[in-house]
Formats: structure tokens, C-alpha cells, sequence
């Protein structure tokens, strides 16, 4: 899974795990896959870690332009941009 697929830069600096297959992967394998495939992913399920707490620590406001400046990039993500 390339950092491409999980992690898309917005513009400003930031770069921020955006929801999709690549995702949905991630969590799967965190939980069902043998331990070898495990150590290879942790980067990136640490990524997401990151994410999620820096989101959790934006005002409200700020927090919600966040998560539509993901959405927007997910989105764009899987429309193949």
C-alpha cells in the first residue's frame, strides 16, 4: 500500500490519512493478518493515530474544515486524481 493511497498532502503543509480501500485495508490487517504484514503496516496505522489526534485537539470550527478538506481529498482519491 503506497503512502499515496492513505495519506494525501492539502496544500498547506499538512498531510492527513483520508478515508477509503486503502483505510478499510489497513484496519483489516491490523486485526487478521499475520504479523509479519503487521510490523510492515505499523507506519502507517501511526500516521492515522496522528491524524486523529490532531484532529481531536482543533477547536471545533477548525476541526470541522479539516475533516471537509479530507473528505474533498478522499474523494478526489478515489475518483483517481
Amino acid at each position: 500500500m503506497p503512502p499515496s493511497k492513505l495519506v494525501r498532502s492539502l496544500g498547506d503543509g499538512t498531510a492527513w490519512a483520508v478515508p477509503g480501500d486503502a483505510l478499510s485495508d489497513l484496519q483489516h490487517a491490523l486485526r487478521y493478518e499475520n504479523e509479519d504484514v503487521v510490523v510492515r503496516k505499523r507506519f502507517y496505522a501511526a500516521t492515522v493515530i496522528a491524524c486523529y489526534e490532531a484532529l481531536l485537539a482543533l477547536p471545533q470550527r477548525e476541526r470541522n474544515a479539516r475533516v471537509r478538506q479530507i473528505r474533498v481529498a478522499g474523494r478526489a482519491l478515489a475518483e483517481g486524481e
